[in-house]
Order: C-alpha cells, then sequence, then structure tokens
C-alpha cells in the first residue's frame, strides 16, 4: 500500500509519500500559495517553489509559488477546507504516485473541527473528489486530529515511551494554535482545545499594524512572514527595517494570551510528564513553554513545521 500524508496548511503544505514497508517516508514542502499558470511568464520566479503545475476545473495552476509573485493566492478563511483553492493544493500532494499502486491518504483537522462529525465528512469527500480528478486509486483515507501527527512522530523518536505518559502536544500554525493532551495513548478531550488567537496570523496581522501606524505604510503579509522566518528585517517605503525587536513584542502578546488559555484548559500542569511542540509557530512559544513548564519537559520536535506529516505517514504505514 502507498501511503500519502498531506498536511495541507495555510502557510506551507506538507507531505510525506512513500510505500508502507519504507522505513521512511520522503517529505516534500512548498508555500500554501498559488498562481493562474499564465502569469508564469510575468516574472522570472514564476517556476518558484516545487514547481508544481496543476490542472482544475480547465485552467493551470502554478502551486508553491511565492507570495509576491504576480497573481498570487494566498488563502485564510473559515471555509478553506474542500474549497477549489484546497482541492488545488491537494492535487498538487497526489502526484507523483506510481502509476496502478494502491493509496492510503492521511490528513487531519484541527482539534475542534476534527470532534465535529460534519467537519470529518466534508473533509473526507474533499478528498475522495480530488483522488477522483488526480486519477488514483484511493483505497482509505483516514483523518486525525492534527497534534496526533506529533505525538506520533514523538513516540517514535522516544522508543514507544509516550504512550504510556502524559503528554501535552502544542501546535501553533498560521491559522489556528491547537494544543492536545493525551494520556496513555489516548486523546483527552478535556485537556485539548484550539485558539486561533494565538496562531502565528495573528502576529502577522499585529506586525502590519504596527508599520502602519509607525511608519504610515501598508506592508503586505507576504514580506511579514518572510522577516518572521528570516532576520526580521522588512522593506518599508524602500528601506531595510530591522523589525527584530517588533516581531518579539507582538508575538510575546499573542503567545501569553494563548499560554492562558491553555493552562485553564489543562488546569493540571505539574500532572503532565512531556510536551511536544511543532507546527510553524514553535520557535515563537519555545521560551514561555520553557518558563512555564521547565525545558527538562519541553521535547522541540526536529524541523516542527513537518512534524505531523510525518506522524501521519507513520501511523498511516503502521495500520495497513
Amino acid at each position: 500500500m502507498y501511503v500519502i500524508a498531506l498536511d495541507i496548511g495555510y502557510g506551507n503544505n506538507k507531505r510525506a509519500i512513500g510505500h508502507d514497508a519504507d522505513a521512511s517516508p520522503r517529505l516534500d514542502q512548498w508555500p500554501s500559495v498559488i498562481a493562474p499558470e499564465r502569469t508564469r511568464h510575468l516574472s522570472v520566479n514564476g517556476d518558484a517553489g516545487s514547481g508544481r503545475l496543476v490542472r482544475f476545473n480547465n485552467k493551470g495552476w502554478l502551486v508553491g509559488v511565492d507570495l509576491e509573485e504576480p497573481g498570487a493566492q494566498d488563502v485564510l478563511h473559515e471555509d478553506y477546507v474542500g474549497s477549489d483553492d484546497w482541492l488545488i493544493h491537494l492535487l498538487a500532494g497526489l502526484q507523483g504516485i506510481p502509476t496502478g499502486a494502491q493509496v492510503l491518504l492521511v490528513v487531519g483537522l484541527p482539534v475542534d473541527e476534527w470532534m465535529l462529525g460534519a467537519h470529518n465528512e466534508k473533509l473526507r469527500s474533499a478528498c475522495e473528489r480530488g483522488a477522483k480528478e488526480a486519477g488514483i486509486n484511493l483505497k482509505a483515507i483516514k483523518i486525525v486530529p492534527q497534534p496526533l501527527g506529533a505525538f506520533v512522530d514523538a513516540n517514535a523518536r522516544c522508543d514507544g515511551l509516550l504512550v504510556k505518559r502524559r503528554v501535552l502536544v502544542v501546535d501553533p500554525g498560521r491559522y489556528t494554535l491547537d494544543w492536545t493532551l493525551f494520556v496513555n495513548g489516548k486523546l483527552n478531550s478535556d485537556g485539548s482545545g484550539s485558539d486561533r488567537r494565538g496562531a502565528v496570523s495573528r502576529i502577522i496581522e499585529g506586525v502590519a499594524k504596527e508599520i502602519q501606524t509607525g511608519f504610515g505604510a501598508r506592508v503586505g503579509y507576504g514580506r511579514i512572514r518572510k522577516a518572521l522566518e528570516g532576520d526580521g528585517v522588512i522593506v518599508i517605503r524602500g528601506q531595510q527595517v530591522d523589525c527584530k525587536n517588533l516581531i518579539q513584542g507582538i508575538s510575546a502578546q499573542v503567545v501569553d494570551e494563548a499560554m492562558s488559555r491553555i493552562r485553564e484548559t489543562l488546569r493540571v500542569e505539574d500532572d503532565v510528564d512531556r510536551i511536544v511542540l511543532a507546527g510553524g509557530g514553535a520557535r515563537f512559544y519555545q521560551p514561555r513553554l520553557e518558563e512555564t513548564f521547565g525545558a527538562d519537559l519541553l521535547d522541540v520536535a526536529p524541523r516542527p513545521v513537518q512534524a505531523n506529516v510525518r506522524g501521519y505517514w507513520l501511523y498511516g504505514s503502521h495500520s495497513v
């Protein structure tokens, strides 16, 4: 069975792909940005990112382009999963599968959405439609709560010991912050939750607002995202401005508010044996988690943005 794990996010798409008998999957990652194929000739970087070309609704789309490319479209809304934009990213993730291979697809949902049956059915229907469009032999779909991926990934690194522990997974992504308590390998809904106020998008919005107030300039979210992922320098009105302190200040406010909600949900902080930190916003949460729970309890996933998809694949390959 060919196992494809997809983490179709709002910032980056992550994929783990390989046969269930493989020791480890092949990993790819590309920006969650699309542009019409016709814009390729408008920029020297028109084939940036993964260079994936997808046909959908009789149109060609470039998937994985830079957000500042001509015609680039960045999506951030509640109805994203199952939308046409989401399906284009799904089709990109379903490329490169051997002809005739039987496929198990593993995908995730934020914790609060995963708990609702309607969201699961919507995602399953979208995956089935995408598989039909791509012409792949889809045998099964597994839908999991997103932080399960990071838990499975961490458990594999710990030789399976985490299934006998109380483990809190903290997963700050671009659109949501998810935290999930696993007790003896099972999800504990009372110690879990999702909150969009703790997401990386809140940091981006806060930085944009401060720049507009302080400099009288409007800076696109694409530039701010690059600064968050890079050296903190943003070009404002043609000048390079060091915004590291501004970013740190805004991120500290967002993280502090989120930590209060996590503590309220968890209630018993000192009863946690391990905290696994994953997601694209991990670096913003690491200092506060170390301060709150102690550095000795914190496990920061290698390449944290890919932790969920690695765990999805492991979960799928062991369930075949």
